[in-house]
């Protein structure tokens, strides 16, 4: 048994720590050589992947670098394969991880106000100002991963 819940949860840009126990047929906690948890996510590129040495304790926290999916905007469904390569007689357990864009900023407008109308200032784009003015009428618009707007 290694899970519990049927869809786990997790935000880009985070690592996921899973905690294993291999369990013998009677439901006790067994420890034995060669006994290495691998988690293999699938659903996107450049996914990591998890290992953990039960071999002493029969437990541990199978973790591993953090998730990084790029141009993410919404919800991706992942799917984590675990295994013990060593001891076949141990299904695969497959588990549905739902991957949620960044709530991190990861995007950042600036808007000059002139009159009425409020313009983009894109990047590299020229802005002409006096020398020591203080810059003004300037609106910050952050966002998210999600493109949600920041407050």
């Amino acid at each position: 048994t290694l899970f519990r819940s049927d869809i786990l949860v997790i935000e880009n840009g985070t690592a996921f720590p899973f905690q294993v126990e291999i369990l013998d047929e009677a439901g006790n906690i067994t420890a034995q050589p060669k006994l290495i948890v691998i988690c293999k996510f699938l659903g996107a590129q450049n996914l990591p992947v998890y290992t953990v040495d039960c071999s002493n304790t029969g437990t541990g926290i199978l973790t591993g670098p953090v998730f990084h999916v790029k141009n993410i905007k919404k919800d991706q469904m992942l799917k984590a394969k675990i295994e013990v390569p060593s001891c076949k007689e141990i299904p695969v357990v497959e588990k549905t991880i739902k991957l949620l864009p960044s709530s991190h900023v990861a995007k950042l407008h600036i808007l000059s106000v002139d009159g009425q109308k409020a313009i983009q200032i894109k990047h590299q784009d020229d802005v002409n100002w006096i020398a020591g003015d203080v810059m003004q009428n300037l609106i910050f618009q952050l966002y998210d991963e999600g493109a949600r707007s920041e407050e």
